[in-house]
């Protein structure tokens, strides 16, 4: 059983950095950070069909009520979904996965984030930065209060292109990717700061486009996880009877790549993070039932770079 977050939180190091992550890491080994609640999401190609399962929302820590999204950097989120058997996503899926949401939340107004002291001077200090995690939890708990699967309010670390010319980046191969703070709002043109159309699909909107302000140490009250299944189900002329495959495999496919990122062939994972330890094995959140019987959300016009994502097919639970 995992341990309510009250017990957990004197151990979370304030200052984000190796400490920090290493906590994170050890909160998942320890069975203190399960992911029980899977939404399974399908994405329609040219020829082919994937289906992943993502977390409802943000990994948390600790036990029922008494838990907490907790903020991960780059580095941390990579080791965690390594030993998870779990992967970072790409702007290709986490449009996808926001595209499917039931429950919107918006990015955090003004008058909430000064309530609970996610601007300003009090989030200097180090343990104001945990307290802003912690409020900012909480205020994204009451999206999912009914269960819902939420989507908007935090941003992803994510694979990106870019990184595999490190030569060329601001930070080298310490360089992060960040991505979201999803929104319904209509897009602006330069220079007011945003919201932007997001890298995928022009009907979501971001105000945080791929960026390349960090380091893969960084971390904030914004820098969420979204579980993402390290394996799919997918068919089609090359998987007639359907097959199980790593994502990873499909996002190096020279045909495949294409249902799971938009900026070419490549691994899912951050290359410069080393691998680190393995979890125990789970079983897939994954059931594969024939496609003609999942329910079906429009996804008219929500088109781009030859994919068709269509929305949550059903959900599934462990």
């Amino acid at each position: 059983m995992p341990r309510p977050w009250d017990e957990l939180a004197s151990s979370w190091p304030a200052v984000p950095g190796e400490a920090r992550e290493a906590r994170a890491l050890r909160a998942l080994m320890d069975g203190d950070g399960p992911v029980d609640h899977w939404w399974q999401l399908e994405i329609e190609g040219v020829d082919h069909v994937l289906s992943i399962a993502v977390g409802r929302e943000p990994w948390r820590v600790g036990s029922g009520a008494d838990s907490v999204q907790v903020a991960v950097s780059h580095y941390g989120a990579q080791r965690i979904v390594d030993a998870a058997g779990w992967t970072l996503g790409s702007a290709r899926l986490h449009d996808a996965i926001v595209r499917a949401a039931t429950t919107w939340g918006a990015f955090i107004p003004a008058e909430q984030a000064t309530a609970i002291q996610i601007w300003g001077p009090a989030t200097k200090g180090a343990p104001a930065m945990t307290r802003a995690m912690v409020d900012a939890s909480r205020y994204r708990d009451e999206l999912g209060a009914s269960g819902a699967f939420v989507a908007g309010p935090w941003k992803e670390w994510i694979s990106d292109a870019r990184l595999r010319q490190p030569a060329g980046l601001p930070l080298g191969k310490k360089q992060g990717v960040n991505y979201g703070f999803w929104t319904p709002a209509p897009a602006v043109a330069p220079p007011t700061p945003g919201p932007r159309p997001s890298a995928t699909i022009p009907a979501l909107r971001v105000w945080q486009q791929p960026g390349l302000a960090h380091d893969y140490w960084h971390s904030d009250y914004s820098q969420l996880l979204r579980p993402i299944w390290g394996q799919g189900w997918i068919t089609g002329p090359r998987y007639p009877d359907g097959a199980l495959v790593d994502l990873d495999t499909i996002a190096t496919d020279a045909q495949l790549w294409r249902l799971v990122r938009h900026d070419g062939p490549g691994s899912l994972r951050h290359p410069w993070i080393p691998r680190g330890e393995a979890g125990p094995p789970g079983s897939t959140p994954l059931v594969v039932t024939p496609r003609s019987t999942w329910p079906r959300v429009a996804a008219a016009g929500i088109v781009g770079a030859g994919i068709a994502l269509a929305a949550v097919a059903y959900e599934v639970r462990l």
